[in-house]
């Protein structure tokens, strides 16, 4: 049998992205409780400073219990969408905005990548386009 003469632990490492503002946080055995970050039903991760005061106000007060010897911090993992920023179109994904744009309002995406291509010698001038406020 062997044995390890070394540091052994079982910790992970873990990193959070809020969906809406893109700030991450990571570190060992860390939570969303840790992070300050909840997830909805639906898989958006966003960050407490995302959301608005009242429904964080009411998600704490409704599922958080502080009081108890062993804080449940599993609250943070499924909170209903309707408390959710992204789920009530307050935000945007950008991934979404796509394939509705492709999906359902049939516009292709090769397509316009290639008029693009054809339009535009550079991405400056592409940039200096797109950026433009008409």
């Amino acid at each position: 049998m062997k044995y390890r003469n070394t540091f052994v632990t079982n910790s992970s490492s873990s990193s959070y992205v809020c969906m809406v503002c893109g700030d991450e946080v990571s570190g060992w055995d860390m939570s969303l409780y840790d992070a300050e970050m909840i997830e909805c039903e639906n898989g958006h991760v966003v960050c407490e400073e995302c959301m608005e005061d009242k429904d964080l106000d009411w998600i704490m007060e409704h599922y958080a219990d502080e009081d108890s010897d062993e804080y449940f911090e599993d609250w943070r993992y499924e909170i209903p969408e309707k408390y959710c920023p992204i789920c009530n179109f307050k935000y945007f994904l950008e991934k979404d905005l796509l394939l509705y744009l492709k999906n359902v309002k049939g516009i292709n995406i090769d397509d316009i990548k290639n008029e693009i291509r054809q339009n535009f010698n550079s991405y400056s001038d592409f940039s200096k386009k797109i950026s433009d406020k008409n």
